[in-house]
């Protein structure tokens, strides 16, 4: 089953409660075809994609496309069935109900964010098999402190995706007071900023928070091995965090970079 996330604005404004994401070639050619309507509250993702067809649909939809700064460059209302839109350059194109644009003012340059589906949502959206998929507690909550949005960004999807419930930082001065206000479980802090900085908050933490865990990833990872402190490879381990991050908190080694090493 695929994932399903939630799409806001950047002012907090929820956009898409539920949006399922096609990230696959077959998801991204059958996208909606077969649904009857779409729910206000309802949309799709479609991942990479700078076009779309509304090819035997049975109703219109609205469709932004969106770049890789999650900062949407075109807006297309109502596009009707058997119809085409497109727009180079964007790497993901959300199709929502038609009318949720004009009715909350979403307009070509706004910036999105994507978070994990709230877990107690009352919404529902039919799976693949036409069941109605019963909400979820999230297995852990995980707090994303970079500076980076692309990172932010991908490593949002990502836990959300597994499941995990998360939240962003754009600065690590930021984490300590966040920590305090919502119980985390686990902390990912991106050094690029400040690897000094990041060392210290992982103190603060082992101090104040013992039971939250901090996973620190920089670009290049080498920075800070001599302090013993474990550094994941920012980008090529991104992908592999999640399930590494999951089977950490069972208690399991993890091996990062050639050797076992707590997290």
């Amino acid at each position: 089953m695929s994932a399903t996330l939630t799409l806001q604005r950047e002012d907090g404004t929820i956009i898409c409660e539920r949006c399922k994401v096609a990230d696959r070639a077959p998801r991204r050619v059958r996208g909606l075809l077969g649904r009857k309507e779409l729910a206000a509250n309802e949309g799709m993702l479609l991942r990479p994609a700078w076009s779309v067809h509304t090819a035997f649909l049975r109703f219109p939809i609205d469709v932004l496309f969106i770049n890789g700064e999650q900062v949407v460059m075109k807006k297309v209302a109502n596009l009707k069935p058997f119809r085409t839109a497109t727009c180079l350059g964007a790497r993901e194109v959300v199709e929502l109900a038609a009318g949720v644009c004009d009715r909350l003012g979403i307009e070509a340059g706004q910036r999105l964010a994507w978070a994990p589906r709230l877990a107690h949502s009352a919404s529902t959206f039919a799976d693949e098999n036409g069941g109605t998929p019963e909400p979820t507690e999230p297995l852990l909550r995980a707090l994303v402190a970079s500076q980076d949005e692309r990172f932010r960004s991908l490593a949002t999807f990502l836990f959300g995706r597994n499941g995990l419930d998360v939240a962003s930082v754009g600065a690590l001065n930021d984490v300590l007071e966040r920590v305090a206000e919502t119980q985390f479980d686990l902390v990912v802090l991106d050094c690029a900023e400040s690897f000094s900085a990041a060392a210290r908050i992982v103190a603060a933490l082992e101090v104040m928070h013992p039971e939250v865990h901090a996973v620190l990833v920089n670009d290049p990872p080498g920075t800070g091995w001599q302090s013993g402190l474990n550094v994941h490879d920012k980008w090529t381990s991104i992908e592999r965090l999640p399930s590494m991050i999951l089977a950490g908190a069972q208690g399991a080694e993890l091996d990062a970079a050639g050797s076992e090493k707590r997290w």
